[in-house]
């Protein structure tokens, strides 16, 4: 199949593959998983399928120690914000085969993890910052319209269906 006729893939000029977000992960202050959402459309039914959410689940987690790594080295360099903006984007945290994983962290403490397929033109990287600005901005909205507690996972329909949004938009940007 040719110039991008893969479902669920993005093409570019010529017919390159984009990168394609393939799981995002929303963890509480207390590193209680309050959202996962994995989004491989060709996956089988049955172990399959638990096989690949358990694997994300397992790169999700091992993530979370780079991110508090680079929380606690800011703070003790003096910086209270993550990364070079205060908009707690914390960079690629690990990569694993084809995928890059990124972070971000709220004011609030909550972590946004997002696993990113490479595309063959290479341009994952170009909306990862904005993606999850946008994926903080709907949390922020989804925590205030629901009776969320830490120890509860996160289950809005509008949440999810901006997700959803978000990543099909993600192979699209510039």
């Amino acid at each position: 199949m040719e110039n991008g006729d893969k479902k669920g893939s993005k093409s570019g000029e010529g017919g390159q593959e984009r990168g394609q977000i393939v799981c995002v992960a929303v963890i509480a202050p207390n590193n209680a998983l309050l959202y996962m959402r994995v989004m491989n459309a060709k996956q089988k039914q049955g172990e399959a399928e638990e096989s690949g959410w358990r694997q994300m689940q397992e790169v999700v987690y091992n993530s979370l120690d780079v991110v508090e790594e680079r929380v606690w080295s800011a703070k003790g360099r003096g910086g209270g914000a993550v990364g070079r903006e205060s908009d707690g984007y914390v960079g690629c945290l690990a990569v694993v085969g084809r995928t890059c994983v990124y972070g971000s962290v709220s004011k609030s403490a909550y972590k946004t993890i997002v696993v990113v397929r490479e595309g063959r033109d290479g341009a994952q990287h170009n909306g990862v910052r904005a993606a999850l600005a946008a994926i903080g901005e709907a949390l922020v909205a989804a925590l205030m319209n629901c009776a969320l507690t830490p120890r509860h996972a996160l289950r809005a329909r509008r949440f999810d269906r901006r997700l959803l949004s978000i990543a099909a938009d993600f192979g699209d940007a510039p």
